[in-house]
């Protein structure tokens, strides 16, 4: 927990919540607002106006209703690791490919918002991990293992609150930190 006085660790450590300090809470909360359906086509909007870049180009509109990526989508949320999800295991450039990022922003957001099934996560998981091994790097192949554990870097995890809770301002934020950190 990220507040004063919080206390993390584990047997061999301890680390406090000073106010000069922080420990950062990687769980991901639950989506608590009824359809995010709006500010999420709000912030593809924004992307597609301010052209974002990304490791897979910069036509958001073609992304968004790339099959590829769709088809994905799907089977993620159905809690397999077939052929669509594989398909984008080590594409793109950057220490964790591009194609990985938009995976591991994809478990997020389908856990974020309940569309995965929990009982799948545990076979989702080490098929993820079991292809992630053979097809992309191991960093990668770690943020992938976290998604689907439910955990989520803090630029990742403040969008989709600040999604969750119609914020556009707390939205444009996480989305400045997260251009700022890598291809995607």
């Amino acid at each position: 927990p990220g507040w004063p006085g919080a206390v993390c660790g584990t047997s061999a450590m301890v680390i406090a919540s000073t106010p000069d300090t922080l420990v950062f809470e990687t769980a991901l909360p639950a989506a608590t607002g009824d359809d995010l359906h709006g500010p999420a086509t709000e912030l593809l909007a924004h992307l597609a106006r301010t052209r974002a870049r990304t490791g897979l180009g910069c036509d958001w509109s073609a992304l968004a209703n790339d099959v590829a990526l769709t088809s994905a989508a799907e089977s993620l949320a159905a809690g397999r690791a077939d052929e669509a999800v594989t398909h984008w295991l080590g594409r793109g450039p950057g220490l964790t490919p591009s194609g990985d990022d938009v995976l591991a922003g994809m478990i997020t957001a389908l856990r974020f918002v309940g569309a995965v099934d929990p009982s799948r996560i545990g076979p989702l998981r080490e098929s993820v991990d079991a292809a992630a091994g053979r097809l992309t790097t191991d960093l990668s192949a770690e943020y992938l293992h976290y998604a689907c554990r439910g955990m989520a870097g803090g630029m990742v995890r403040d969008m989709l609150v600040a999604l969750d809770r119609s914020d556009a301002t707390g939205v444009l934020d996480a989305l400045d930190l997260l251009g700022r950190h890598g291809d995607t």
